[in-house]
């Protein structure tokens, strides 16, 4: 796919989506952008692979965290960062490889789906306590949430 429509679809429809949304919501409108642990908000660092997607990852998260921002009373918003997402019958699946890699970005353990969707529910009901939520917060979350029988296995 040309990387101008990744930008289109990743970038545009999500801003132009945030906005409409926030029109239309009721308030405070909570918005949760799921994004990944190498995604760096930081235009200035230096990046070591691919790039120009990482760059406009990273312009997304600011710009939806700037309109949240622009519009206190009006829209929450946060940003998911997990590492990797364990799903029925795939705990423990992923290769040691994989988890040495996702490992060099830090706060990267694995987060179950469950408490993953059980954390983002939580925070557009009960309001957004942080950004960006990372692995462990999002673990933190669901498993306080959660009870066993509520996990997708």
């Amino acid at each position: 796919m040309d990387f101008t429509d990744v930008t289109t679809i990743c970038s545009d429809y999500t801003i132009h989506g945030l906005t409409q949304m926030a029109i239309l919501a009721s308030k405070p409108f909570r918005f949760i952008y799921v994004s990944g642990v190498t995604v760096e908000r930081d235009q200035s660092k230096s990046l070591t692979f691919l790039i120009d997607y990482r760059l406009m990852r990273d312009q997304v998260e600011n710009a939806i965290v700037d309109f949240a921002r622009q519009y206190p009373l009006e829209v929450q918003a946060t940003v998911t960062k997990p590492g990797h997402i364990d799903g029925p019958n795939r705990e423990g699946a992923t290769s040691a490889m994989f988890k040495g890699l996702v490992s060099k970005f830090g706060h990267a353990h694995a987060v179950h789906v469950s408490e993953h969707a059980a954390a983002m529910i939580d925070q557009c009901l009960n309001g957004i306590t942080k950004d960006p939520l990372r692995s462990n917060d999002l673990v933190e979350i669901g498993q306080r949430v959660l009870r066993d029988e509520d996990y997708l296995r």
